[in-house]
């Protein structure tokens, strides 16, 4: 149990000294990754209606717990304990989510594609390092940009 002081300098002082704040790069990946969904599915509609809706199911079937993810991650937080059992609430409801939407998936979508299906879903698992990789190089053409 924690104790916050009673004043409330000393309280804000410790609450600025003890939180953690988890920056943009954790929604940008996100939004990457619902990007990327969106896009995958127009260019499977070139292919067939039932492959584009399968690839976008898949998409969505990785980007929504990502999402509660990086919601759970983008709340403030104490540290030491707290942080630990933060993380773990979060990646258990990721894992949550991301098995109830599979089991909806298979169990409502009769017509499904599931070679397009398990693809964009792992496409989607793999926009994460992408969009790293990404952010990271962009960064660099950034300040590359600024030296001229």
């Amino acid at each position: 149990m924690t104790v916050f002081a009673e004043s409330s300098a000393e309280s804000s002082s410790f609450v600025k000294e003890h939180v953690v704040k988890v920056g943009k790069p954790v929604y940008q990946i996100v939004i990457g990754q619902f990007i990327a969904t969106f896009l995958v599915a127009a260019l499977c509609l070139f292919v067939d209606w039932v492959a584009a809706y399968s690839a976008f199911l898949g998409g969505l079937t990785c980007a929504v717990p990502s999402a509660f993810m990086a919601w759970r991650m983008g709340r403030r937080v104490l540290r030491s304990p707290l942080t630990a059992s933060h993380l773990v609430r979060g990646e258990l409801g990721k894992l949550g989510i991301t098995l109830f939407m599979f089991s909806m998936v298979f169990y409502w979508i009769e017509s499904l594609k599931v070679g397009f299906f398990l693809l964009h879903y792992y496409s989607g698992c793999c926009a994460t390092y992408l969009c790293r990789y990404l952010l990271t190089i962009s960064k660099r053409i950034g300040d590359m940009i600024r030296l001229f």
